[in-house]
């Protein structure tokens, strides 16, 4: 997930800056078909299934049942920017994007619906998570908390964070506990599905836009200016791993045990293959700024970002 300031040219992370509103027109037309839908900027992946779903610029939501060597539009009912996506199984999924837009699909991502929701045009999500086929929760600028907990027929929104920072990332971990990261150092967690959440001391104060765990159960946090912190204790207490490259880390991922990806602007990849302890860069040719990142197969990595997807071996 990668949130845009003023539009998607501008290639912003939305911290400070206001997100981009939608265009009220763009709500309402479906989104044509593009010869190069691969290539537009695409700020979200999700698995359903085997399938690999993108979504992105102009409505544009992409499919590949073949690990992302080709890729198919799906139909969209709307021209607004999408920036987040994620499914419950194979074929029930949500994806959320600029004017408090939330979508569903019941094929896989092939064909997408609009959701009434309770949101309004200035309202911009910029992360989703499907914790079942009923429970969906979708987060965004300003705090934005939406929920439902009937498959979509009824949303309702709140507050959960003191203040109205933008909520840039949520995760669930092995055991079923929420993590959630955004501006100014939010981190907060939850260990009843969402129904109340613990907001984490924070060892910075600038935008953090990942937070996970690691396959030996200790947590990940990624944000402005390359910074990276560990913490072996749930949040309690945190240490800084250092990287030189103070570029904004949009994506991490665990390949495997023990192998961390990190990604973000400029293309640059830092990979880890001790836990964590430490960090190698690399800019691979070709790749351009990643907002997103998942593992397709044994050795590729499918990225989402300014480049439309792309795919790479293993670092």
């Amino acid at each position: 997930m990668l949130a845009i300031a003023v539009g998607p040219s501008a290639l912003m992370p939305a911290q400070p800056a206001d997100p981009a509103v939608a265009d009220p027109a763009e709500l309402d037309q479906m989104a044509p078909a593009y010869r190069l839908a691969s290539e537009a900027l695409l700020l979200d992946l999700a698995l359903a299934g085997d399938r690999i779903v993108a979504v992105g610029d102009h409505g544009i939501a992409l499919v590949s049942d073949n690990e992302g060597v080709t890729w198919a539009q799906a139909s969209v009912p709307v021209q607004s920017l999408l920036t987040c996506v994620s499914f419950a199984d194979s074929e029930q999924g949500w994806a959320g994007g600029h004017g408090g837009l939330l979508l569903s699909t019941v094929d896989g991502g092939l064909s997408w619906q609009r959701v009434d929701g309770p949101t309004v045009e200035d309202d911009s999500f910029l992360d989703i998570l499907a914790l079942s086929s009923r429970h969906i929760i979708a987060v965004g600028a300003y705090g934005l908390y939406c929920e439902t907990r009937n498959g979509g027929a009824t949303w309702k929104t709140r507050y959960v964070l003191p203040e109205d920072m933008h909520i840039n990332r949520l995760f669930r971990t092995a055991s079923g506990e929420i993590l959630m990261a955004g501006e100014s150092g939010t981190l907060a967690h939850s260990i009843d599905n969402g129904a109340n959440w613990d907001i984490l001391d924070s060892p910075y104060d600038g935008s953090l836009y990942g937070l996970f765990e690691l396959a030996d159960g200790r947590w990940l946090t990624h944000g402005l200016r390359g910074h990276v912190y560990i913490s072996d204790d749930r949040g309690g207490n945190w240490r800084q791993v250092r990287i030189e490259q103070q570029v904004l880390l949009m994506a991490g991922i665990e390949s495997t045990p023990g192998k961390i990806i990190l990604s973000g602007l400029g293309g640059w990849v830092f990979v880890s293959t001790n836990g964590g302890a430490t960090f190698t860069a690399d800019q691979p040719d070709g790749l351009s700024a990643i907002a997103e990142m998942l593992v397709s197969g044994s050795d590729v990595l499918i990225a989402a970002g300014t480049g439309g997807v792309q795919r790479w071996p293993m670092p």
